[in-house]
């Protein structure tokens, strides 16, 4: 049974999805839900890095993107 007075933090939240994202795609199962919850765990990921004051991949994607095209697409 759940502990309803456990703290959670967002990695553990962000690694259990990956994981489930990583089983579902591996067992060919709802890819729709395999790329919703690869997403939420990049926003999660993402936003740690940004705020250690790094540039986060997605952030150096749109970059370099931008960079090439001279456009920067929207995340």
């Amino acid at each position: 049974m759940t502990n309803p007075e456990r703290k959670y933090h967002r990695s553990e939240f962000a690694k259990q999805q990956l994981r489930t994202a990583v089983l579902l795609f591996l067992n060919d199962k709802d890819l729709s839900s395999v790329i919703t919850l690869s997403a939420a765990a990049s926003n999660i990921l993402s936003q740690f890095v940004r705020n250690s004051g790094k540039e986060s991949f997605v952030d150096y994607a749109c970059r370099v993107y931008d960079a090439f095209n001279k456009i920067t697409p929207k995340r």
